[in-house]
């Protein structure tokens, strides 16, 4: 297994370093391999695939739809 060396790392993002670590049970190492594997891991979602899953959220949501007239409902009632 390869060893990396980070050198000149800015304080404040080894304090950000450590807290995320921390908050995901994780030492600073299997943190820092965590964000590397996920940057490199990361991949562009095609724009039909995005609103495809848009869609596919939308579809299980159950919330009204909003429409002007209730946007305009909710405003003379002073909710908004």
């Amino acid at each position: 297994m390869a060893t990396i060396t980070v050198k000149n790392i800015p304080a404040d993002l080894y304090e950000k370093l450590k807290v995320t670590a921390s908050a995901s049970h994780r030492s600073i190492n299997n943190h820092v391999i965590w964000c590397i594997e996920n940057t490199i891991k990361s991949r562009k979602v095609k724009p039909e695939e995005f609103i495809a899953q848009l869609d596919n959220f939308y579809e299980n949501v159950k919330a009204p739809v909003l429409t002007d007239e209730i946007l305009q409902d909710y405003k003379k009632a002073g909710r908004l």
